[in-house]
């Protein structure tokens, strides 16, 4: 990015923090630099604007009395044996447990090829994880693997409006509520004011 760019997401992130809003990043393809560089999303885990929860171990966020884990699943180059989600150990105390993954699933985005991707039996498996958020896929979609809800948002800097952010609502009973908000593509709406105003 350039850095005019660095300092807006800088500036915004900042003004989250001030209000005690957590944000974390799922590092992508495009967030890998060689040894010894520093990317921007880097940057921005120094200045404690971002935080990036850890493949091996859940970042905890207290909701109240309601305790959230949040699983990373970031891209690494090369495939490994046993598909991406052998990397990870899903047992934990939380009352929501939200795996995030750069990878796309077998049928929802990801069909295999150069690309790794979640084998769809691997994620039927998985026990523990009540949303699985992938990525992957130019159209937002969402449905049931075994016990797990997986979610794929789409790409919001889509111009036809067929991807955007996931909104998921949880609480205690688990996932309440799941849509999409559009990303670039969401409908727009024209006011005309008089200059006067």
């Amino acid at each position: 990015p350039l850095p005019g760019d660095l300092l807006l997401a800088a500036q915004q992130l900042g003004r989250l923090r001030e209000h005690q809003i957590a944000v974390l990043a799922v590092p992508g393809d495009c967030d890998t630099t060689p040894d010894g560089e520093v990317s921007a999303l880097d940057l921005l885990r120094d200045l404690r604007l971002v935080e990036i929860p850890s493949d091996s171990r859940p970042t905890t966020v207290e909701v109240g009395k309601l305790v959230l884990h949040i699983s990373c699943l970031p891209w690494r180059s090369g495939s490994s044996n046993g598909g991406p989600l052998h990397r990870l150990d899903y047992a934990n105390e939380a009352d929501f447990h939200l795996l995030v993954a750069h990878y796309p699933v077998e049928g929802m985005g990801g069909e295999g090829g150069r690309e790794a991707v979640i084998n769809l039996d691997s994620a039927r498996a998985l026990l523990g994880v009540d949303v699985l958020v992938a990525g992957g896929g130019d159209r937002t979609m969402h449905g049931r693997a075994g016990a797990t809800t997986i979610a794929v948002p789409g790409d919001p800097a889509l111009a036809d409006g067929t991807g955007g952010f996931l909104e998921i609502d949880i609480s205690r009973r688990g996932l309440e509520h799941i849509d999409v908000i559009p990303g670039l593509g969401a409908v727009r709406r024209l006011v005309e004011l008089p200059a006067s105003l």
